[in-house]
């Protein structure tokens, strides 16, 4: 997946404002992927809604310790 966002300062620091565009376009991406996912079986279904919770746990214990 290409992002068509670069930094290209000297540091290679982004600014908070990059990562929102960012994580915006990639919602907005993964968004209708998932809209268009209207041919996924049974099993692929629930092996897809597996992922997706494993990550978010993953993010939400991330994010708990800060």
């Amino acid at each position: 997946m290409k992002i068509p966002f670069e930094d290209r300062r000297i540091n290679m620091k982004r600014r908070w404002t990059d990562i929102k565009k960012i994580n915006e376009f990639r919602f907005h991406e993964l968004y209708d992927l998932i809209e268009d996912c209207n041919e996924l079986g049974k099993d692929e279904f629930f092996q897809l809604k597996g992922l997706i919770e494993k990550k978010l746990n993953a993010l939400n214990t991330a994010q708990s310790t800060y």
